[in-house]
């Protein structure tokens, strides 16, 4: 799913850009967008309560913005554009779990999965 929003960059660490949604139809797409991914009303409205979002940036993502940023911090505090996506992930992991019983650590296999919603483009306002 490909979304367009603006937004505040509020902080970026390592490659997460953690935004707020001022404008209140923008937020409520995103929400509408979210809700269609998750399909978790519950889960989707503790974020909108919250207003923070993390989004991840990535190798291809493309920047349109008026001078030459010498460091991607120097967005944090800025009003953008963001085009963006989001892309399933499914992976199985090894998790160790202590068993009461035989008072040892199993190996137990896990399935994780959920979205990653990825930066394309950040244009500044």
């Amino acid at each position: 799913m490909f979304f367009n929003i603006d937004c505040y960059i509020f902080n970026i660490q390592d490659n997460n850009v953690y935004i707020t949604i001022n404008n209140l139809d923008t937020l409520n797409r995103f929400i509408n967008n979210l809700k269609k991914l998750y399909k978790n009303d519950e889960y989707v409205n503790s974020l909108k309560n919250k207003n923070i979002y993390k989004l991840k940036l990535h190798k291809n993502t493309k920047f349109d913005i008026n001078f030459n940023y010498s460091n991607i911090s120097e967005l944090i505090g800025c009003e953008v554009i963001i085009s963006a996506s989001s892309k399933y992930y499914c992976f199985l992991y090894d998790s160790d779990v202590f068993d009461e019983q035989t008072n040892l650590i199993k190996i137990v296999k896990k399935i994780k999965k959920g979205y990653i919603l990825n930066i394309n483009k950040i244009k500044k306002l």
